[in-house]
């Protein structure tokens, strides 16, 4: 933990030392401090890695609800008010980068559009 602490003191803005130091708070059985730790990056850097922890600190809990409501509350930040259309094109201009959590704010945002069918067309594009 010492180590931990110094690699956030010479640099804070390091996700890593937040990420380990929120799974060893979480073996330990303290998960509201592991919460709070995995939060304290996510308020300044989202990244599936981190919103996986999140989600995962949660559902150690039992708390399934709450894992889903917080990650789509976070992905809901970083995506506009698009229509279909707009969702299926920012998904195609995604798909060909480096942007993990733009591509599942974007799949978000068409399945709740239209759940049923999107997903079958979602699966398509895929493999195209």
């Amino acid at each position: 933990m010492m180590d931990l602490d110094t690699a956030t003191e010479l640099d804070p803005n390091l996700p890593y030392p937040y990420k380990y130091g929120a799974v060893l708070l979480m073996e330990e059985s303290n998960v509201d401090a592991a919460i709070q730790d995995i939060n304290r990056i996510i308020g300044y850097r989202v990244s599936p890695d981190c919103l996986e922890l999140r989600a995962w600190f949660s559902i150690s809990m039992g708390d399934y609800e709450r894992a889903g409501d917080h990650l789509v509350e976070l992905l809901r930040h970083h995506v506009q008010q698009w229509n279909q259309a707009d969702c299926w094109m920012q998904l195609y201009d995604w798909s060909s980068c480096v942007d993990d959590i733009g591509f599942l704010a974007v799949e978000h945002r068409i399945l709740a559009k239209d759940p049923g069918k999107s997903l079958v067309c979602f699966c398509q594009s895929l493999y195209l």
